[in-house]
């Protein structure tokens, strides 16, 4: 299903709405986010393959962040909200 930008501003859902997909951060430790690079398609895909996804973050055009939740929005320079339709 498709996905449409949340409230068309550009926001960010926000740290603690985020799903872990076994990534490790700059330390090697677990991350508890779940980057996903490729542009909106791939961040599209892997969140339709999720059934716990139900919105994404993208950084910019490149890269996003997969999401447990719809909201809220917090605004953050080069982001945008996401939310499956």
């Amino acid at each position: 299903m498709p996905s449409k930008p949340a409230h068309g501003s550009t926001a960010g859902l926000g740290a603690g709405r985020d799903i872990a997909c076994g990534q490790k951060d700059w330390q090697g430790k677990p991350a508890a986010f779940c980057k996903i690079c490729g542009g909106r398609a791939a961040v599209e895909a892997a969140c339709s393959q999720r059934p716990a996804c139900v919105a994404y973050d993208m950084e910019g055009a490149g890269c996003g962040y997969l999401k447990a939740a719809r909201g809220p929005h917090k605004q953050a320079a080069g982001f945008s909200a996401w939310v499956r339709a």
